[in-house]
């Protein structure tokens, strides 16, 4: 699907929110009427007890269906990705353009990185991303080398050098 230049992939079919039946074609998804005659339209996590949970950086809700803004790799719960697409069109954490906005149905395991958010649908991928560009130097780097000589000591910082004497102290 596309409007404004601006492509949106779905992963699984969206279902009409005015249908009402008994049958759900989607795994998770309610559609019917309870006893009492009232239309509940929402998702039910597939979710067992002890299971991670991701919540959206934007609203702070559990994401139950996740909105995945290309090409900065974010990801946000679907309605603020889509608000985000309709309305401004750039990424709610870095200001990127979005050029294309994916549904990821949340047990497909997507995995988000600790230090930058940015998400990924494999293990190896984070992997790789997270040595690439949150890799610290190699503790080896940090001590000199057996017989080294020792560093010259770091200036102190905030507290100037004592002041030698002016001359001698005045006669009274």
């Amino acid at each position: 699907m596309s409007f404004g230049g601006l492509t949106i992939s779905l992963a699984k079919p969206v279902v009409n929110s005015s249908t009402t039946s008994t049958e759900n074609p989607i795994k998770n998804v309610i559609l019917n009427q309870d006893p009492d005659g009232v239309e509940l339209v929402g998702e039910n996590s597939a979710r067992n007890l002890g299971d991670k949970v991701h919540f959206c950086t934007n609203c702070n809700f559990p994401i139950i269906m996740y909105g995945r803004l290309l090409p900065c790799q974010h990801a946000f719960c679907w309605t603020c990705a889509n608000d985000a697409c309709r309305s401004t069109q750039t990424c709610l954490l870095c200001a990127g353009l979005i050029v294309e906005l994916e549904q990821v149905d949340v047990g497909s395991g997507l995995l988000v990185c600790a230090h930058c958010l940015v998400s990924f649908p494999q293990e190896d991928e984070l992997r790789v991303h997270v040595r690439e560009q949150h890799r610290k130097p190699p503790p080896s780097s940090l001590h000199p080398p057996p017989g080294a000589p020792p560093p010259p000591p770091a200036p102190q910082q905030g507290i100037p050098p004592p002041r030698p004497p002016a001359g001698p102290p005045p006669l009274i």
